[in-house]
């Protein structure tokens, strides 16, 4: 008896100097199929970093390295897993209808994270993820709007330091891919991107079809043609009809360029008063609407 409760004791004290190590202040939730086994790859910066995992009933902990790791299996006994401690690079791919959505919003040490061929709706960041610099989501049900709120709220990436955010890969993509507002990821110093083995290919959408930032988004079938793009000082607009009004609008969907009751098919426009950035031309027409993306220096 007395050699099971000593047992008993360093059991606890074993339990509790785990516990203590684990960041419980840092976490990474997802959103899964209860009844299923999840199977994670993580990492983290610092070798033997104590992570706890939680669903429901189950709860597993674990230490993790930060150059390989071994696949973790994880019981969903809840449609949430809870991820608690310093994790950097999280690997959920290939669990299909398995990973609905990801939230690393409470985890400031993510760098990499890898949620291809999933069918994951929604994958929430926040400005607050400084380290985050790599996104790969391809294969997904991420619409346009989804894709825009993703953009909208990653963190701020240095110039010299560019993030990667892979909506497309191969035959695999999102729903959204063609109208997603992608200038909301490259005025935070992102690219989004299309994978590919032989190099990757960057988005440039000009059509959008989300209604979120208060721009009206109609396409019309018209030609319309904006240059120089990126510009400086001047923009000449041009179209195959008369031109109505044209109105710029930055990346807040604030308008600051209105010239109304122009009635010309071509159109020299002085833009020497607009920061350098990333705006929306609204471009009316006799027959319609055109968005175009505009970059100026």
């Amino acid at each position: 008896m007395k050699k099971q409760v000593i047992l008993l004791v360093i059991g606890l004290v074993v339990f509790n100097f785990l516990h203590a190590q684990v960041n419980m202040e840092s976490w990474i939730t997802l959103n899964v199929k209860k009844g299923e086994n999840i199977g994670l790859l993580l990492m983290s910066v610092v070798d033997e970093t104590s992570i706890r995992i939680e669903s429901g009933s189950t709860v597993i902990e674990k230490t993790i390295m930060s150059k390989s790791s071994p696949t973790h299996w994880v019981y969903a006994d809840s449609t949430i897993i809870t991820i608690y401690g310093d994790v950097n690079s999280l690997n959920a791919s290939s669990l299909q209808d398995k990973l609905l959505g990801v939230d690393i919003t409470n985890n400031t040490k993510m760098k990499i994270l890898i949620c291809n061929y999933n069918q994951i709706n929604s994958i929430k960041v926040r400005s607050e993820n400084i380290e985050l610099k790599y996104i790969y989501c391809f294969g997904n049900q991420l619409t346009d709007c989804a894709l825009d709120d993703l953009f909208r709220s990653l963190p701020q990436r240095p110039s010299v330091d560019s993030g990667k955010v892979f909506i497309k890969g191969y035959d695999y993509s999102n729903p959204g891919v063609n109208t997603c507002r992608d200038y909301y990821a490259w005025e935070k110093g992102w690219y989004v991107l299309e994978y590919n083995s032989t190099g990757n290919i960057e988005f440039h959408n000009f059509s959008f079809t989300c209604p979120e930032t208060g721009i009206q988004d109609i396409i019309s079938s018209e030609n319309v043609f904006v240059f120089p793009n990126p510009a400086e000082k001047q923009l000449t607009i041009q179209s195959d009809i008369n031109i109505v009004d044209i109105e710029i609008f930055d990346i807040s969907a604030k308008r600051v360029f209105y010239h109304p009751n122009l009635n010309s098919n071509i159109n020299l426009l002085d833009i020497s008063h607009l920061s350098e950035g990333l705006y929306v031309v609204k471009i009316t027409t006799e027959k319609g609407i055109e968005n175009k993306k505009l970059i100026v220096r």
